[in-house]
């Protein structure tokens, strides 16, 4: 395995989530112990083979477009 790698949430595809690094698109898993993954977040990610990945980390949000949801609680959407 390669180190980590920074890459740009374009996509969420159900359970995979489309991620963009450089010129190429990966399918990516995320980690179950990461908070909501959301399109436009920055996430750093390891490589498990051409075109797929996992991600590892999600990076601080520059900004946050929110919704309630159940319980009282707030929700990231994009």
């Amino acid at each position: 395995m390669s180190g980590l790698i920074e890459g740009l949430v374009i996509s969420h595809l159900g359970k995979g989530i489309a991620v963009e690094v450089g010129e190429q698109i990966l399918l990516c898993q995320t980690l179950r112990k990461l908070d909501t993954v959301v399109v436009g977040d920055r996430v750093l990610l390891s490589q498990s083979a051409p075109d797929q990945g996992r991600i590892e980390q999600l990076l601080p949000r520059r900004s946050v477009l929110q919704r309630p949801s159940r319980g009282d609680r707030i929700r990231p959407v994009a």
